[in-house]
């Protein structure tokens, strides 16, 4: 009779310490604020995996809590601002800017790609390299039809620049018209190009080998017109990540190897302007943005203060 009773009394006191271990999650879980970001158009979509987890250090840097999930379903780059202006669904989209964009949300102007997003790599097909080995200047390039989808700020850069740019309405299906023949090239980020190009290599998709287009851009988080609260913690977790060195540690972890696969040195660097860019863009803040290996850090110093947060903005 003792022995039941002494098991029944650590049965109780057992699921009471459960009880209460339950509830103290489900407290702590109920504490944190849900950002939901718009989930990626596929599973091999790998593209936002730094950008969540810069995203994940900022607020943690904020000392805000907040639980990051994706979407319910995918969605393209056009579709997730549309659900953001509306403020449904989406708190928060990263893409690339534009004078548009900043006024139709409020951006947070730290250039999370360090403008690499604007080094661009065409991807083209195996059998073209030789007739891209022969064109060195832009006036040669442009005879060359270029993929960009076509909600990007891309397709308008690069028709700017007198290119005959093709678009399509989804990531993946800019690889298939590529693949296809619909253009000749797919310009892409040094940060996007070789995961890219080892997936479709089978299919005879290649990074050319010899040249790369430049342009001035940046990547910014956007969140919705009225969401001051949400700027005011990225950017205050950013600005603090730049000041103690732990978003160039992450940056580099992520992007140091494709940086130098890329061979930037020895390529001809092709440049065009874009007349997207707003004029807020933090361009003289040279701790900002990727600088190439003859750039001397310590000659140039440019730190940014956690008091001059209003300047990412």
């Amino acid at each position: 009779m003792i022995v039941k009773i002494m098991i029944f009394l650590i049965t109780l006191i057992g699921l009471t310490f459960c009880w209460h271990s339950a509830s103290a999650q489900s407290n702590e879980s109920s504490s944190k604020k849900i950002l939901v970001y718009p989930r990626p158009e596929g599973h091999f979509d790998r593209r936002h995996d730094y950008t969540l987890q810069l995203l994940e250090l900022a607020i943690s840097k904020a000392q805000h809590a907040y639980v990051l999930i994706p979407s319910r379903i995918a969605m393209p780059q056009g579709r997730a601002f549309q659900q953001l202006e509306k403020n449904r669904g989406i708190d928060i989209v990263w893409s690339m800017t534009s004078i548009e964009r900043e006024e139709k949300f409020l951006p947070i102007r730290v250039p999370i790609m360090k403008g690499l997003i604007g080094w661009r790599i065409p991807l083209i097909l195996k059998a073209n390299q030789h007739l891209f080995t022969k064109s060195t200047t832009l006036n040669q390039l442009r005879k060359f039809s270029v993929g960009q989808g076509h909600d990007w700020p891309d397709t308008e850069i690069l028709k700017h620049a007198g290119f005959d740019v093709q678009s399509a309405s989804t990531y993946k299906g800019l690889f298939e018209m590529l693949i296809n023949r619909r253009f000749d090239m797919f310009p892409r980020s040094v940060l996007e190009i070789w995961s890219e190009e080892e997936r479709y290599k089978k299919e005879g998709v290649m990074a050319e080998q010899n040249i790369i287009i430049k342009y001035p851009t940046a990547t910014y988080y956007f969140v919705n017109k009225d969401n001051t609260q949400l700027q005011e913690v990225i950017a205050s977790g950013l600005s603090i990540a730049l000041e103690d060195g732990s978003f160039d540690q992450l940056f580099y972890r992520y992007y140091q190897s494709l940086i130098n696969k890329a061979n930037l040195n020895n390529r001809k660097v092709l440049v065009i302007n874009n007349p997207l860019l707003s004029a807020e863009t933090p361009l003289k803040i040279q701790r900002l943005w990727y600088q190439p290996v003859h750039y001397d850090a310590e000659t140039h110093p440019m730190r940014v203060s956690y008091l001059s947060i209003t300047k990412l903005r």
